[in-house]
């Protein structure tokens, strides 16, 4: 139970636990089938006689679909709910994986990767996260569920090359669509078609529970500085902007007596304009600053445009809650709302990091299975050895090292790190002549790697507001798809014509830019968004 608790958020109700649990279960089934069929690939497609090159055009083929069909996959699940979306892209990968199993000609082959076209199934987890997280928690939930992908990774690879040892590469994609059927089974039955609500009511009901206790704490001060001072000559009740006095300490003859009521009605009309402005203000305290930001965006935008604010939220989500309030262009086919997005303040300069070393990343990732065959000359059960080491690289980073650095340490400081950390493991890539190189040199590019796809993908749904949160990552996804696209061809021309050291050269170039450019010309406010 511990172990439970450890990979879900402090305070969660049952409900929602049972929804992350459904997540990690699917994050290791995506990751599985994934790998299952990616580590034999190479095998497969060489006895089809596939050489390097078009080996590189069908990797980017593959990413060239998801590229095309991430914004508007997230448009639409903004729109439609996640549920249905995601079973749609489960689908798409039961058939395309299923496919692969039977492909005996190159055009089939890429035409095995056109139901690619509608597989977001890791865009459609970081949505229900994104929906069930407060921004201090996303970076470590992103993380635990980055441990059931290692899970994934490991177990996929290592039965993907034990099949393709001992029986046929074409077992393996048939591995991976009978794990895509499991996870049409877990989303039918636990993930909700809408969790946006979830996270609305329970910031509703944070709220509630908010301005009760700061009005009950108000109340009780009130109560007793009264009694204390007026104790002696009156009692009475009160109820929220009223004033009812029931009693008088005094005896009914002097009560009833004129001076008497002169006083009593003096005293009453006293109390009563001094005492219900002073609640009022009272209550109202919590909401005055929310009221003051969202007065003056409404005042500063454009009538025409449509106001995302409904629901008020309590301090700590105060930032995002501002967020939800900036106008939006109406209609969610509109192109405008992409435009919308990506003007948000910063989201322009996190997106370009991260594509940049979304670029560098791929370019090594999507030769590794290549070179491991030919510039280390390994088979595929060493291939899928190394696979799983790398597997359990990422779990470890993703499932511990991920939460621990970045609850002490600022979005800023971690990104230099992550950076100099791939310049290290990308420099050695250069020189790494032999396969135990090889293993010393990606771990620092695994680490480096996981630690700032992660922290900008937390940035990114911190800056977009709950409504926009699918519209931002499927233009995320769709220019990481972009750089998977590219550097499949890239690397398969330098690999070819050049050498696979030379990648490392490239990746050092790419990153040793980019970190002149956040400590130099980037300020640190623009990444530590809070």
């Amino acid at each position: 139970m511990k172990v439970f608790d450890y990979l879900i958020p402090p305070n969660t109700d049952q409900h929602t636990k049972k929804i992350f649990f459904a997540i990690f279960a699917l994050g290791y089934f995506v990751s599985f089938s994934f790998w299952a069929q990616q580590g034999i690939l190479p095998y497969l497609t060489r006895t089809l006689g596939v050489n390097p090159t078009t080996y590189g055009f069908l990797e980017s083929s593959f990413a060239l679909y998801q590229l095309v069909t991430s914004p508007i996959f997230g448009l639409l699940a903004d729109r439609c709910g996640i549920k249905v979306w995601y079973l749609v892209s489960e689908a798409a990968a039961v058939f395309c994986y299923g496919s692969l199993s039977i492909v005996n000609s190159i055009p089939l082959l890429f035409l095995s990767r056109v139901p690619a076209l509608f597989m977001h199934s890791l865009q459609s987890q970081y949505m229900v996260i994104t929906h069930l997280t407060d921004g201090k928690d996303r970076a470590d939930v992103i993380g635990k569920l980055g441990l059931f992908h290692g899970l994934g990774m490991i177990s996929g690879t290592f039965f993907g090359g034990l099949v393709t040892k001992n029986f046929s590469p074409r077992i393996s994609p048939l591995m991976s669509s009978m794990a895509n059927i499991a996870s049409i089974l877990v989303i039918l039955f636990f993930i909700p078609n809408d969790t946006k609500s979830i996270k609305l009511q329970r910031d509703q009901d944070r709220l509630t529970g908010f301005l009760l206790e700061n009005n009950t704490t108000t109340s009780g001060d009130d109560t007793i500085q009264e009694t204390s001072s007026d104790s002696k000559d009156l009692h009475h009740t009160e109820k929220l902007g009223e004033c009812s006095h029931i009693d008088v300490g005094v005896d009914d003859n002097k009560r009833n007596s004129p001076e008497q009521r002169d006083k009593y009605d003096e005293n009453l009309k006293d109390r009563c304009s001094t005492k219900v402005p002073q609640e009022e203000a009272t209550h109202d305290k919590s909401r005055q600053n929310f009221e003051e930001s969202s007065a003056e965006r409404t005042n500063s935008s454009d009538p025409k445009d449509e106001i995302y604010c409904e629901k008020p939220i309590i301090q700590e989500t105060v930032a995002s809650s501002t967020r939800d309030c900036e106008p939006k262009p109406s209609g969610c086919t509109n192109l405008r709302r992409f435009w919308h997005v990506v003007c948000l303040p910063s989201m322009a300069i996190v997106i370009g990091l991260e594509v940049a070393v979304s670029f560098a990343s791929s370019l090594i990732f999507s030769t590794f299975s290549m070179a491991v065959m030919d510039f280390y000359r390994l088979d595929a059960s060493v291939n899928g050895i190394l696979l799983s080491f790398i597997g359990v690289t990422v779990m470890f980073c993703q499932g511990f090292l991920v939460g621990f650095l970045t609850k002490r340490y600022k979005d800023s400081y971690l990104i230099k790190i992550s950076l100099s950390l791939n310049i290290v493991g990308f420099l050695y890539l250069s020189v790494a002549s032999k396969v135990y190189m090889l293993v010393l040199t990606i771990v620092p590019l695994l680490i480096g790697g996981t630690l700032a796809h992660i922290i900008f993908m937390v940035i990114i749904t911190k800056i977009a507001s709950d409504e926009d949160t699918g519209s931002a990552l499927g233009i995320i996804f769709m220019l990481r798809g972009l750089m998977r696209a590219i550097a499949p061809s890239v690397g398969g021309l330098i690999f070819t014509h050049i050498g696979f050291p030379f990648i490392g050269v490239t990746g050092y170039f790419i990153e040793l830019i980019l970190l002149l450019i956040v400590m130099f010309i980037l300020k640190d406010s623009q990444l530590d968004l809070g």
